[in-house]
């Protein structure tokens, strides 16, 4: 090292020690305008400056942080691959940071990685300014440009040993600051090779993000000249994350302008649009045909047309096109999204008579109480009840209570502002009150949520209004609540508190106790018929395979049947299910549980004799051999137990023509 420049680092160790141990501002003087206010920022969020290790990150970040990280480590994966091959001979460590300052990836030689190991300069330490003071990485975050800090230019004593350059990673088209990349010597100055290879990884970087960018905004395009002629058509391109990707110009007309369509953002941030919920856009990831969302807007209503992206553009790619309602394109082709009553399969009285009762009650605005076991149609009586309103226009937004964390109840019912707390959106977020407003709200297994959970829901019930995390004005909301849960409601679950009674004698005031399919086996050839009909291509179901389906208890209801058929229709040949194609349990099942009401004392011998025979032979197909072992009993003694309990017709077709 030269005399001159041991000289230099003397000064710059100096400085330091009077501005951060004496606070001479004298100091900043020897750096440049841009170290100097870092410095002062350092000092003014309390930055320890004698500070060794880099903190850990221990909250998670947000959605959209998420896909932002993920994309920039797609992108720079090319660059970390072709620096592996060199960074032994370069002896320089390679970091890539995401925009709020975590270290998400690192390469370089082990004898750096060890060095920086002991500084907790690993992926998941954050290195942003108000943590760790002044460094290129958070320079470059902050600044937007490329940035070096040189050994006592840091501003804590940990990184007095290290140089670093950065430079920002800037998403194209869009200006999005992703992250940036860092390159870092130990005890070596800054050189001008260094500073051109932090220029080109980041050139490699980004142009890697500008193909991805054009090929989804090329697939946009093409998806909409396949869908409309209208040369005003105004569509987004949003992510498996419902992030928007790309916008045509002809947005910017009638959603409140082009600031309120930053790629990136999420588009439910977008007031007009935050109808467009994580359930809608589930159900369009994975469905083909339109879906009509109506979104109310200033000059009429409009129709969002949410679609399947064609591949090529990753997974789950959604097309969100937006029309006049007078100007649907093939409505044929259209599925609606929401549902009514018809869409409940069964004629059982106890069934029709329920619904006929959620029909009147869907011409009130009280709240509604749905209960029955897992898969017997919930969400589905929710919807019809929603669809029957006169909020059919509105949305309808289901919540599944259990899964919301007790730290996050506020924001994820009443949103935020932005900057409310760490990790919030720079954006602010729409709450699912909010979303929801105009239409309803479906607390799907409340009696899973958390205390804060119903105390948070109990209190906006009572006021009718909300209030966002991190603001003071109340918001007033108009939205119809219906809860369900998978319990039955009785004496016993008020009492365990698994669901407060004041929050329950508030949500039912009209209760809805949903039968079990066992409790209406009668309807399972209908629904059968109706699962069947619906696959490509359709298939049939055989007497002994359906007289099986409705000998077995089916504890996972109608959504257990229906997975049963599909399985079935996988292995069925000539599209046509035979017994033999259902699962073993179902089979086996039968035979203990075919038939058996919750209480049996109310049966007849004989009754219960029938029924354990029948479940026996449908069990085997109809063969007399296989059911007498399986029952423990002579073939004989069967052949008489079924010709008096009038079950010959059960028997395989070996047996015809013999007498009993």
């Amino acid at each position: 090292m030269s005399r001159f420049e041991t000289s230099r680092r003397a000064i710059r160790y100096n400085a330091w020690a009077a501005f951060v141990r004496d606070g001479d501002e004298r100091a900043l003087s020897g750096l440049s305008p841009a170290l100097a206010q870092s410095w002062r920022r350092a000092r003014a969020c309390g930055v320890d400056p004698a500070l060794h290790w880099l903190p850990l990150a221990h909250l998670s970040p947000p959605p959209t942080g998420d896909y932002l990280r993920a994309e920039l480590l797609a992108a720079a994966e090319h660059f970390f691959q072709t620096f592996a091959s060199t960074m032994d001979e370069t002896r320089v460590l390679l970091l890539l940071a995401d925009a709020n300052g975590t270290i998400i990836r690192r390469a370089g030689p082990r004898v750096l990685l060890r060095l920086a190991d002991r500084i907790n300069l690993v992926p998941g330490a954050v290195v942003a300014e108000r943590f760790i003071g002044t460094n290129a990485c958070a320079e470059a975050l902050f600044t937007g440009h490329l940035s070096r800090v040189d050994l006592y230019e840091h501003y804590c004593e940990a990184f007095f040993e290290w140089a670093d350059i950065a430079a920002p990673v800037i998403q194209p088209f869009s200006g999005t600051v992703l992250g940036s990349l860092d390159l870092v010597l130990w005890k070596k100055p800054l050189n001008g090779q260094l500073h051109l290879l932090a220029k080109a990884a980041v050139s490699n970087v980004e142009c890697h993000l500008r193909e991805h960018a054009q090929r989804d905004y090329v697939c946009l395009l093409e998806s909409l000249q396949r869908q409309s002629r209208d040369p005003d058509a105004a569509a987004l391109l949003l992510d498996e994350h419902g992030i928007i990707r790309a916008a045509l110009p002809a947005c910017t007309r009638w959603i409140g302008g082009a600031q309120s369509l930053g790629l990136g953002e999420l588009v439910t941030s977008i007031p007009e649009l935050r109808h467009l919920d994580e359930d809608i856009l589930c159900h369009a990831r994975h469905q083909k045909s339109m879906q009509p969302v109506p979104i109310p807007l200033a000059d009429g209503e409009r129709l969002v047309l949410l679609s399947r992206v064609q591949p090529g553009t990753g997974p789950g790619r959604i097309l969100a096109q937006f029309i006049r309602k007078n100007a649907l394109p093939n409505s044929r082709r259209l599925t609606p999204i929401n549902t009514s009553f018809c869409d409940v399969i069964g004629r059982d009285p106890g069934l029709r008579q329920l619904l006929d009762y959620a029909s009147k009650a869907a011409a009130t605005n009280v709240p509604v109480f749905i209960a029955g076991e897992t898969g017997t149609g919930k969400e589905l009586v929710a919807r019809g009840i929603h669809q029957a309103s006169r909020r059919a226009t509105g949305p309808f937004v289901a919540i599944n209570c259990g899964a919301i964390s007790p730290d996050l109840v506020a924001a994820e019912l009443f949103g935020h502002v932005p900057g409310a707390f760490t990790g919030a959106t720079r954006a602010g977020r729409v709450g699912k009150f909010v979303q929801a407003d105009g239409g309803t709200l479906f607390l799907d297994e409340i009696t899973e949520s958390s205390p804060a959970f119903q105390v948070a829901l109990l209190r906006v019930l009572q006021e009718g209004e909300v209030i966002p995390v991190g603001s003071n004005t109340p918001v007033k909301i108009d939205v119809r609540v219906i809860a369900a849960c998978n319990r039955r409601i009785d004496e016993a679950l008020l009492q365990s508190q698994m669901l407060r009674q004041d929050l329950y004698y508030r949500l039912s005031s009209i209760l809805l106790q949903l039968p079990p399919l066992r409790a209406r086996n009668a309807d399972i050839p209908l629904l059968a018929a109706h699962v069947l009909a619906r696959l490509e291509p359709a298939r049939e179901i055989t007497a002994a395979a359906l007289a099986a389906l409705q000998a077995y208890a089916f504890p996972g209801n109608v959504r257990e049947l229906q997975s049963i058929l599909q399985r079935a229709a996988l292995v069925a040949a000539d599209n046509v299910i035979q017994m033999t194609d259902l699962p073993a349990h179902v089979l086996n099942g039968a035979q203990g549980t075919a038939e058996a009401p919750h209480d049996a004392r109310d049966l007849s011998l004989r009754e219960m004799e029938r029924r354990t025979l029948r479940a026996a032979l449908i069990a085997h197909s109809g063969n007399a051999r296989q059911a007498a072992k399986a029952l423990g009993i002579p073939r004989s003694t069967l052949y008489r137990k079924i010709a008096r309990l009038e079950l010959t017709e059960l028997l395989g077709s070996s047996r015809s023509g013999r007498r009993p």
